[in-house]
C-alpha cells in the first residue's frame, strides 16, 4: 500500500563541468546506497568559453537516474528528496522564454539545518552574442535594484548552488519548506523596483 511506503531516500545530483554525478543516500543514516556518473560534452569557443550541450545534459541526466534505479531496487520509490548543484552560477537555464520565473537557493544553516531561498525575477532576452546564438542564455533581473538583492541573498546565507525556475514558484517553494521542515526565506521582495 503506497502510504505505508518509508520515505528515506535522498538523491544528490551534481552538474559538473565535465561530469554529471548522482548519488542516493539513506535520509536516516547518511550511509551511501548508489551512486553512478557520465561524461558531458563541453563545447568551447574563443575567449575561454565553455558550454554544454543541453542534449548531453539530458543524456547525462537520464542515464545516470536510471543507473541509480537499477542499483536502488525497490527503494526507488521511498525517494523523498532530491538536491541538485550545478557548477559555475550553478543556474541552468534550459528554455529560451522571457518573463517571470523564480530564482531558487538551498542554503546550508547552523546545526544541519537548511533554508530554501527564493526570489521571484524576471527572465530578459539574450541576443548580445552571435557567437553564442545556439546556446540556450538568458539574463535575469531581480524585482528590487541588484544592490539590494545581492545583500537580501548574502545575508540568508545564499550560496552559488541555485537553480532557475520559469513562473513565480514562491509560494510554492514556501510550502516545500514548511513540509521539508525547513525555513523559507523570499528576498528582492521588500521593496519593488
Amino acid at each position: 500500500m503506497q502510504g505505508n511506503i518509508r520515505k528515506d531516500t535522498l538523491i544528490g545530483i551534481d552538474v559538473g563541468t565535465t561530469v554529471l554525478k548522482a548519488a542516493a543516500f539513506d535520509a536516516r543514516s547518511g550511509a551511501p546506497l548508489a551512486s553512478a556518473n557520465r561524461r558531458l560534452t563541453v563545447r568551447t569557443a574563443s575567449g575561454g568559453v565553455r558550454e554544454q550541450s543541453v542534449v548531453s545534459l539530458d543524456r547525462a541526466l537520464t542515464s545516470v537516474l536510471r543507473d541509480l534505479h537499477g542499483q536502488l531496487g525497490s527503494a526507488w520509490r521511498c525517494v523523498s528528496g532530491i538536491g541538485l548543484a550545478a557548477q559555475g552560477g550553478s543556474t541552468i537555464i534550459a528554455d529560451r522564454r522571457t518573463g517571470p520565473a523564480t530564482y531558487v537557493n538551498l542554503a546550508p544553516g547552523p546545526d544541519n539545518t537548511f533554508s530554501i531561498i527564493s526570489a521571484p525575477v524576471e527572465m530578459l532576452g539574450d541576443g548580445t552574442h552571435a557567437d553564442l546564438k545556439l546556446s540556450i542564455r538568458g539574463w535575469m533581473k531581480p524585482r528590487c535594484p541588484i544592490a539590494q538583492f545581492l545583500e537580501e541573498y548574502g545575508r540568508a546565507g545564499g550560496t552559488h548552488h541555485s537553480a532557475l525556475i520559469l513562473g513565480d514558484h514562491t509560494e510554492a517553494l514556501s510550502a516545500m519548506a514548511a513540509f521539508l521542515g525547513c525555513g523559507a526565506v523570499e528576498i528582492g521582495c521588500s521593496r519593488r523596483c
